[in-house]
């Protein structure tokens, strides 16, 4: 399986070198591997923050999406097992 980042760099690569590689990722988005995964990925505060944006759209959207549909639906009858009434006072 072909990895979906263009850079990666070993996590002790980070240990040693962190200010360039915050430097570096200032620009660009850079995996950190450990044991050959990529376990985490620093990138730039502007991308973050556009993918936070676009995933609060999406979750509003979908949320939206769901509303609508639970409004639009037909509402169940009772539980056949449910009483006539219910009675609070009741003893």
């Amino acid at each position: 399986m072909e990895s979906p980042f263009t850079e990666t760099i070993p996590s002790a690569t980070l240990h040693k070198n962190l200010d360039e590689t915050l430097k570096a990722a200032a620009t660009r988005a850079i995996g950190i591997e450990e044991k050959g995964a990529v376990l985490a990925v620093l990138v730039p505060a502007d991308e973050y923050a556009s993918l936070r944006a676009l995933v609060g759209r999406a979750m509003q959207s979908s949320a939206l999406a769901d509303i609508v549909k639970e409004l639009s639906a037909g509402r169940p009858g009772a539980h056949p097992h449910s009483p006539e009434r219910y009675d609070d006072a009741a003893e």
